[in-house]
């Protein structure tokens, strides 16, 4: 089952446990909840688990009753921390806040010359990008059929990409440039196919010495691989490859295969969303047999023009889902730079987006970021800097919101069940915590929400930096952590 579908899955089991778990709000509201052990206690145990991995461990952690506001536990809680994809949470929310939940993106075609004269667009062509991180070629190519069903043939003037919604800044600031291969930080421009990820298979040749078999997926346009990769004997074991990327969407491919393997899927993230875009667009124009007078080239949609096709992407509420669920970079800074740009009505960018979520939450919430740093959208940045008492702040103000709730809770992973924390704390935690996970080198972190055993709603916040070598011993402390909350308080 793919991850689309497992989603969609567990959303039927999650609008029944939201409605289970705001009535168990209100009730909560009424009757004063009492803690099964001291609050030393839990403090001392808490302690002691953290302790197992070491008593200087820089971690801070804040735990909070949602409906009484009481402080169950913490510690370093208004220190700063790397957060990971915890940032995510923040992007999410302000998303749902300020675009709205049922905000969609828009990717256009336009003329401004509507005039079809014997199969002839008399105009240019404009392919208007807005970001819409879902976008596909097939979006794309049933926008140039609607062309086609129009009865163009022909563009007589130029067409135009205009991914000016966005800045041409790709990588967010303090994105490690080692990781800029990986389609998990693929790049962020208002172009966006694919998510500005490519795909290819290598197989090896029947013959040792010879050069193996690269077969690129379909519409890999624009993208051109430099094959340096041989075949080697079939027993040979020590045969890997690399695929580094080059200027203008060219990818230099090296190592090896043995023969009679099956091969190796790879995927890349483009280096130039723009220059791949201009590629499937020619390509799919020919594909239909819409030839063009002039050339493809950038550009920007003129005021005034005339819509031709549109393609709505899924709405916010539903992005988010697949963000926080599946912890999603590319919807993240997406969202990040479309924030940016509503907010101040100029270009999306790494600025504006972090400029416009501090204003919103300043305003709206009067959360104050002098001692954090906002500087992405998905939490790839080694600049993010925020503590765990912000984070649960975050969570509370979700908490109290009627109408965006549902939404923002729904979108969280939940333990043991789906997300990525399906394989986490199976058994008293099951369905009992649903949070957003955060991980990378020397970064772990895990915020949201728990319901225990006696009925109480609580907030939480993990944030652990400077973790040594391998980060499964603390996030089993993570997990103990939940699970003592979900059976004590």
């Amino acid at each position: 089952m793919g991850n689309s579908q497992r989603t969609l899955k567990a959303l039927t089991y999650r609008t029944f446990f939201y409605h289970f778990f705001f009535i168990s709000a209100i009730f909560c509201a009424f009757i004063s909840p009492v803690s099964a052990q001291p609050s030393a206690q839990i403090e001392q145990v808490i302690d002691d688990m953290i302790h197992q991995v070491g008593i200087n461990i820089n971690t801070g952690i804040e735990v909070q009753d949602a409906d009484t506001g009481e402080i169950i536990y913490r510690r370093n809680s208004d220190r700063s921390f790397v957060p990971a994809s915890n940032q995510k949470l923040f992007t999410a929310f302000v998303a749902l806040d300020y675009l709205g939940k049922d905000y969609r993106y828009k990717t256009r075609l336009l003329t401004d010359d509507e005039k079809i004269n014997n199969g002839v667009l008399q105009g240019d062509l404009y392919l208007q990008f807005s970001g819409a991180p879902d976008f596909r070629v097939q979006h794309l190519d049933n926008m140039i059929e609607a062309l086609q069903n129009k009865g163009i043939r022909q563009i007589k003037g130029n067409v135009y990409v205009d991914d000016f919604d966005f800045d041409a800044v790709q990588m967010g600031p303090g994105w490690m440039w080692d990781d800029a291969r990986y389609c998990f930080s693929a790049p962020i421009r208002a172009s966006i196919i694919n998510g500005n990820c490519v795909t290819l298979k290598v197989v090896p040749s029947k013959k040792s010495g010879d050069q193996v078999k690269i077969m690129p997926a379909k519409r890999n346009n624009g993208v051109q691989f430099r094959n340096g990769a041989e075949t080697r004997l079939k027993n040979y074991k020590n045969c890997y490859l690399t695929l580094r990327p080059d200027d203008n969407n060219q990818y230099q491919l090296s190592g090896c295969l043995p023969a009679g393997s099956k091969g190796r899927s790879l995927s890349i993230a483009l280096q130039d969303p723009h220059i791949y875009a201009q590629a499937i667009l020619k390509s799919l124009l020919k594909n239909h047999s819409i030839k063009i007078s002039g050339k493809i080239k950038a550009g920007r949609t003129p005021k005034g023009a005339t819509e031709l096709a549109q393609h709505q992407s899924k709405t916010v509420a539903e992005l988010v889902t697949i963000q926080l669920k599946e912890s999603d970079n590319l919807i993240s800074e997406s969202l990040f730079k479309k924030i940016g740009r509503h907010y101040f009505n100029a270009q999306g960018s790494w600025r504006t987006g972090e400029k416009a979520i501090e204003g919103i939450l300043k305003k709206r919430f009067d959360m104050d970021f002098s001692h954090s740093v906002i500087a992405d959208g998905g939490g790839l940045s080694r600049y993010n800097l925020v503590s765990p008492q912000q984070i649960v702040l975050l969570l509370n103000a979700a908490y109290q919101d009627a109408s965006l709730y549902p939404v923002f809770f729904d979108a969280l992973p939940v333990a043991g069940v789906d997300g990525t924390l399906d394989y986490r704390m199976k058994g008293l935690a099951t369905r009992r915590v649903m949070a957003k996970t955060g991980s990378m080198v020397g970064v772990l972190s895990l915020s949201g929400y728990i319901k225990t055993l006696s009925g109480r709603n609580l907030i939480f916040s993990i944030m652990t930096n400077g973790v040594p070598g391998s980060l499964s011993t603390y996030r089993k402390v993570e997990d103990q952590i939940c699970e003592y909350l979900v059976s004590t308080v």
